[in-house]
């Protein structure tokens, strides 16, 4: 995923948790968080100062967990614009998954991904609505260097 620089760079009270240059994430899900918000701003769901502003008031409120923030910024302003409801949520009608696996080639090497899934209840089924599976490659394979951070 290639970042665009406006996330990447927020600053002051947004900015990204980071150790030495490279982002932190304490669980699975944080990261998860931060995936879907820049995948759904790369999609054209919403601009990303709309993300942000709403990232800037749930820090604001005191809330100390930056990813708990996140994660409340997402998912009023997915609300605001009609992508999701709060009753899917309530009435348990949604349902998301994250994981990390590996493929084994015929000569043992594994090969590492990452797989996403968005699940819809409809009349007591339930039905994946969006999968994502992606691979990992590090920059030094891709461009030939290690890329600034």
């Amino acid at each position: 995923m290639a970042v665009d620089r406006t996330i990447a760079n927020l600053d002051g009270a947004v900015a990204l948790p980071r150790k030495n240059g490279e982002l932190v994430f304490h669980a699975p899900w944080e990261g998860r968080a931060f995936g879907l918000a820049v995948v759904l701003n790369e999609k054209g769901a919403y601009p990303w100062n709309d993300f942000r502003t709403r990232l800037v008031e749930r820090i604001a409120s005191g809330c100390p967990d930056y990813y708990e923030n996140w994660l409340s910024a997402l998912e009023a302003l997915l609300v605001e614009r009609g992508l999701i409801t709060r009753d899917a949520y309530r009435e348990g009608s949604v349902g998301w998954m994250g994981d990390r696996a590996a493929w084994r080639l015929e000569d043992g090497t594994e090969v590492p991904f990452r797989l996403t899934a968005i699940f819809h209840k409809e009349n007591g089924d339930w039905k994946i609505v969006q999968f994502h599976t992606s691979v990992g490659v590090p920059n030094e394979s891709t461009v030939g260097m290690a890329l600034p951070t």
